[in-house]
């Protein structure tokens, strides 16, 4: 899959002749013309490199930079300007900054630094996944240690968990906002199970290109297609035997969930150009953070599907559920970032501690990481201040209002009232007092969520 590079610059003529040289040599190009689109881009598309212009006309090159490496600190950013002072330059580099390129470009030398920024990437990544993979293992023996915390929402979930492992269901649906650890708990029904010594494969459904999606999945025949020179064994046959993990699973396009659907139910596919029958025993662990009872209501998700896939459903709450666990995770992180940057941060300022369990979290534990991950790499002393944390106090948890409308509690009176009537009144009445939790509407009203759109639709009752 070629890599993806956004290249951001309010030049046209920049614009263009860097996206046709970094398309000569192979990569998906994307660009942006101002700060906001660029950090947008960052967000949605998550680029392998990103060539960003010091200055914007919205907002100044290294405010996006901040934000870029606030949101995912491994992503490289090389700087372009037409003028570089070394202060400006320093501090750019202390905020991540892998390098400065000067204006006018030389596009023979980008595409090297390009080239070579990447490669020290992927193997950085390669050995971090590695250093995390072994630390995973030191705990095999008890994989949900792996899951830290002890709120009663995690204690919930690993009691779950401890299900599934016990079970021989071979579907699992793991439900959670972004960043709350869903292919953790994954890897922990894995390993945890008599799966163990089998692999686990994970595939991130968004990463791979719909017309790749099913090659990749099933694998191919030789001359299947132009590029196909060779025979290759899809994931579902590496797997065989383990555990595949779909991530993002409510992104598969609907013809990808047939396929899907028929592997499920069969346990046997073929590869792509292919006429032999392969059987595999794999199970299958699928991961959302979208609402797939919407989805489906939309006509995005198939309801058959869902019902394969939801046999077991685990849900990863979100950290502002599980405030508790907030200082018990820092320290963990703390500990952690002190092995790999040989630091020696041993506390925490009260200030700091007060400024972490007021934050509302938006990006869940992930964003907690890449916060202490920042912090720790810039730290010096002993001690995190609150002014290490990249984060802003005016982001205060907030609670869910208990009812947000107003309906009236007594059943409405009449001599023409209609068992619909009623029904809507019910359904109406339960959505204002649950706030509009979809989830919590369902479960009281002793109905499932896509009996629920189906009814909020027909009775009109949809949020403006």
């Amino acid at each position: 899959m070629p890599q993806t590079v956004l290249i951001v610059d309010d030049e046209s003529s920049i614009v263009f002749s860097l996206s046709e040289a970094m398309r000569d040599v192979g990569y998906k190009v994307i660009t942006a013309t101002n700060g906001e689109e660029a950090i947008r881009e960052v967000k949605e598309s998550s680029p392998d490199i990103v060539l960003l212009d010091l200055k914007l006309p919205d907002i100044d090159g290294l405010k996006v930079l901040k934000q870029i490496k606030d949101w995912d600190h491994n992503t490289p950013v090389i700087m372009m300007s037409a003028y570089v002072d070394i202060p400006t330059a320093v501090n750019a580099t202390k905020m991540g900054a892998h390098s400065f390129v000067e204006k006018p470009l030389n596009v023979e030398k980008i595409k090297m630094d390009v080239q070579n920024t990447i490669e020290n990437y992927d193997v950085r990544k390669e050995l971090e996944q590695l250093k995390e993979i072994e630390r995973f293992r030191q705990k095999i023996n008890n994989p949900l240690e792996q899951i830290l915390g002890n709120s009663p929402a995690i204690k919930k979930m690993k009691k779950t968990i401890n299900k599934i492992v016990e079970s021989r269901a071979t579907t699992v649906l793991i439900r959670g906002e972004s960043g709350t650890g869903k292919e953790l708990v994954a890897r922990a029904i894995h390993y945890a199970g008599v799966r163990k010594e089998k692999p686990f494969i994970d595939v991130n459904c968004t990463s791979i290109p719909d017309e790749l999606l099913e090659s990749e999945l099933f694998g191919h025949e030789r001359g299947a297609f132009t590029d196909a020179k060779k025979e290759k064994k899809g994931l579902f046959e590496l797997s065989n035997g383990g555990t595949m993990f779909l991530d993002e699973i409510g992104d598969m396009k609907m013809a990808m969930q047939a396929k899907l659907l028929r592997v499920l139910q069969e346990k046997n596919f073929k590869r792509v150009g292919g006429t032999k029958q392969i059987n595999v025993d794999v199970r299958i662990v699928a991961a959302t953070n979208k609402d797939l009872e919407q989805a489906i209501g939309e006509g995005l998700f198939r309801e058959d599907l869902y019902y394969r896939l939801n046999v077991v459903q685990v849900t990863c709450p979100p950290l502002r559920e599980r405030h508790d666990d907030v200082l018990l995770l820092t320290r963990h992180f703390i500990d952690e970032f002190n092995r790999d940057f040989k630091k020696s941060v041993t506390k925490i300022h009260p200030d700091a501690e007060k400024l972490l369990l007021s934050y509302s979290w938006p990006g869940n534990v992930r964003e907690l990481r890449n916060v202490l991950e920042r912090a720790i790499l810039l730290e010096s002393e002993d001690v995190l201040l609150p002014q290490d944390l990249s984060i802003s106090p005016s982001h205060q948890v907030t609670q869910l209002p208990q009812q947000t409308e107003q309906v009236e509690d007594v059943i409405p009176a009449g001599d023409e009232l209609t068992l619909d009537d009623m029904e809507k009144w019910l359904i109406e009445r339960t959505l204002a007092n649950c706030a509009w939790n979809k989830n919590l509407v369902a479960k009281k009203l002793g109905i499932n969520r896509t009996t629920l759109y189906t009814k909020i639709k027909k009775y009109n009752l949809e949020r403006d």
